[in-house]
């Protein structure tokens, strides 16, 4: 019995530990205040959090039409292990003055090579910093990996005038949405929605992924950014509310991570071991008795009457 119960928690402890394993990479940008010529030095930091190495982690920007940049590639990214690397930015010589949103998209894979992706929000200030009438939310929504839900943008023009907004969606590889550039017309302290379908594209269960809209608009030859973020939560087919669409429910035999096979593994070894145990403490109970009974042993056995003992074969 000792010994059963010594498997089974180092199983647990095992189990634990497989299972408790995972990847965060926060991201944070530096930036000139304000941007004055051709070019800019962008600075970017990256920490893994997690307690697992990211793999072939690389950095990239998504800009304003007409910007560009280089790209940059830290590899292998141990827990606790920071990056720091700088960006030269180009910006084109005929753009308007004015506040431009910037998106830093991180790629990387775990211990399988599984591709995850987030994306972080920052700004880019060419000539002056111009604030914004602007402001919105995003609604959090939930979908299983094979599914999609629709995300409200609800907007409010806190100025005096009428502006005409480009919105766009800024979101990680893993989800997508079309299409993902929006326009819309608000009044005078006036407000509206837009709604954008979002659909997993290779997203795990358990994952949560950041996203967030820009929304732009030109006035008195300044261009003018606002931002705000969501949250896409990726779950269980079986933890979505009735009448949210659903994906194949078979599809998730070919998204099994090695930190699932590590726990079904543990599962079925456990079962294994303790069938095993189980069956040996039996036979040793059996051999015990036996040893009390050496005739058992043989097959032989006594009966006692009246006149004696005798043996019966």
């Amino acid at each position: 019995m000792d010994k059963r119960i010594l498997t089974l928690a180092l199983i647990l402890i095992l189990t634990g530990v497989s299972s408790a394993r995972y990847i965060s990479l926060s991201t944070s940008a530096t930036t000139e205040r304000i941007i004055r010529g051709n070019s800019t030095s962008m600075g970017v930091r990256i920490l893994n959090s997690g307690d697992e190495a990211a793999y072939n982690v690389r950095i990239s920007l998504l800009l304003p039409e007409g910007f560009s940049a280089n790209e940059l590639e830290p590899g292998r990214m141990e827990p606790d292990e920071f990056y720091e690397g700088n960006f030269t930015v180009d910006v084109p010589g005929n753009v308007t003055p004015g506040t431009y949103p910037v998106a830093i998209l991180t790629d990387y894979g775990d211990a399988n090579l599984y591709p995850f992706s987030s994306v972080t929000q920052s700004f880019i200030n060419i000539g002056e910093m111009t604030p914004s009438d602007i402001s919105g939310t995003l609604s959090k929504i939930r979908i299983d990996p094979e599914g999609s839900a629709v995300t409200t943008l609800r907007l409010r023009n806190h100025g005096d005038k009428k502006h005409t907004l480009k919105v766009r969606l800024f979101l990680p590889r893993e989800i997508e949405t079309d299409p993902g550039y929006r326009e819309i017309e608000l009044g005078p302290r006036e407000s509206g929605e837009i709604k954008f379908r979002i659909s997993s594209f290779g997203a795990l269960a358990g994952s949560t992924y950041i996203i967030f809209a820009s929304m732009e608009y030109e006035v008195q030859n300044l261009h003018h950014t606002s931002t705000t973020t969501g949250i896409v939560e990726i779950i269980n087919e079986d933890e979505l509310p009735p009448g949210r669409e659903r994906g194949n429910p078979l599809d998730f035999l070919g998204r099994l991570d090695m930190t699932l096979l590590l726990l079904l593994g543990s599962f079925f070894l456990f079962i294994i071991i303790f069938i095993a145990l189980s069956v040996k403490s039996k036979n040793e109970e059996q051999r015990e008795d036996i040893g009390d009974n050496p005739d058992a042993e043989r097959g032989e056995e006594y009966s006692e009457g009246a006149g004696g003992a005798s043996r019966l074969h």
